[in-house]
């Protein structure tokens, strides 16, 4: 009886400690392009630390989300994931030979669409799994890319609804494409 509650409390204890342990502290990350590194900046402790994780030869751009950092690399092509706990590369994302990926936007829980400068597409991708969905052919040199809208749930604000990789279609001469419903909650 009361041997298990006291095993189940310190096991309780435990477990708790070590959720508070492996939270996330608030910081900024820094691309440090000619160093080929990011910085992280503690926002909680003030503490700057530099060149925490080596990344690829030529990173473009830089982005958080939740308990990850992602760095879009142009050589070699691909995504560094980054643990903002332990800050070390969790998962290495490789792109399309040659295809210079530019930038990056989160859509859905688990999905990011990605700018290939040099071939004109964008590749969704499965943030979990590191799968290359879908690549979509697009205009000329594409460097940026964008979201609008949100879709609500519970009346909580939760970004975009995951996109079906395969509900864009290549567009017509004339520059207009069909896009088909693709949305799921």
């Amino acid at each position: 009886g009361n041997m298990h509650r006291i095993i189940l409390l310190v096991s309780l204890i435990l477990m708790a400690a070590n959720s508070f342990a492996q939270q996330t502290a608030r910081a900024l990350y820094v691309l440090n392009g000619l160093g080929r590194t990011v910085s992280k900046m503690n926002l909680e402790i003030f503490e700057i630390r530099n060149d925490v994780v080596t990344v690829g030869q030529i990173p473009n751009r830089i982005l958080a989300r939740e308990d990850k950092v992602y760095v879009v690399n142009s050589t070699p092509p691909g995504i560094t994931v980054i643990d903002g706990r332990t800050d070390t590369v969790v998962l290495s994302i490789p792109l399309i030979e040659a295809s210079n990926p530019w930038s990056m936007e989160f859509a859905g829980t688990n999905k990011a669409y990605v700018t290939n400068l040099s071939s004109n597409s964008v590749t969704v991708l499965d943030l979990v799994t590191g799968d290359s969905l879908n690549t979509i052919g697009v205009g000329e040199g594409p460097q940026g890319i964008g979201k609008s809208g949100r879709a609500e749930q519970g009346g909580q604000l939760r970004g975009f609804a995951d996109i079906l990789p395969g509900a864009f279609q290549r567009p017509a001469q004339g520059g207009v494409g069909r896009q088909a419903a693709g949305l799921s909650g």
